[in-house]
């Protein structure tokens, strides 16, 4: 860790008059994995939203790795390296695992139409790499048995983990992680917390989080910013975070909803 990766710069957003986002920055350092956290309608999901550029700023800037994120595309974030999941699952659910992934990978082909229409040997030995990739992940994941399985068919957890296979495929610089842990018991969200880890230490990916599940916030992230109605009100480690009185006033400990 040491080089800023992401820099969120004074960025606001409001819809309808109301703010909510509001004059926040922070910056999240290579290596590190960082939460965004906050009590009920705090902002969060926006703050994703115009990271990833879904959302424009009404004000400021996202900077990462040295590029003007705001003056780009949102289907140009993968190719400058984030990669996202989100609160509700987004998958091909009539495709198999394996064809969800191997979606996930196409700003990592490198043919074009034409070579792809002759299926010239650069073409299969591109589709040949990429299954591989594919499965690499599905291995590491620990959901390889699921691979020719329709995702329809798959319980929800299993489904969160086949969006997050198919962010990791991209080779993604930060992920961004929306609520990982929605809908998964106890067991399977502590094992979710050593995959999280993992990918940070195996393939040194930097990862940004919102989770409603504090047990695993704290367990993981190694820093944090809350927010509170699109404001800025605390960033430190978790135990800087658990014991200050602004934050402890205005949520910790209740469950939340977000914006």
């Amino acid at each position: 860790m040491g080089k800023n990766l992401l820099n969120v710069d004074n960025i606001s957003i409001a819809f309808g008059g109301l703010k909510a986002v509001d004059s926040l920055s922070f910056s999240i350092e290579e290596g590190e994995i960082y939460g965004l956290i906050g009590p009920n309608g705090a902002g969060k999901t926006t703050v994703f939203n115009l990271i990833s550029q879904f959302y424009k700023p009404d004000q400021g800037k996202v900077i990462f790795n040295g590029i003007n994120a705001t003056e780009l595309k949102v289907h140009q974030m993968v190719d400058i390296g984030i990669a996202r999941t989100f609160q509700n699952v987004e998958l091909f659910k009539h495709m198999t695992v394996l064809d969800n992934l191997l979606v996930g990978e196409h700003s990592t082909i490198k043919y074009g139409t034409l070579l792809s229409m002759f299926k010239l040997p650069k073409v299969k030995k591109e589709e040949e790499s990429a299954k591989k990739r594919a499965e690499d992940i599905l291995d590491f994941l620990e959901i390889r048995e699921y691979e020719n399985r329709l995702v329809y068919n798959l319980p929800y957890g299993v489904q969160k983990l086949v969006e997050l296979g198919r962010a990791l495929v991209g080779n993604p610089k930060l992920i961004i992680l929306d609520e990982p842990a929605a809908g998964m018991n106890d067991t399977e969200t502590n094992i979710l917390a050593e995959r999280i880890r993992n990918i940070r230490d195996k393939f040194g990916i930097t990862i940004l989080l919102v989770e409603h599940d504090m047990s695993l916030v704290m367990s993981i992230c190694d820093r944090m910013t809350v927010i509170n109605f699109g404001k800025k009100i605390a960033e430190g480690t978790p135990k800087e975070i658990q014991s200050n009185p602004v934050v402890i006033e205005a949520y910790l400990g209740e469950g939340e909803k977000d914006v």
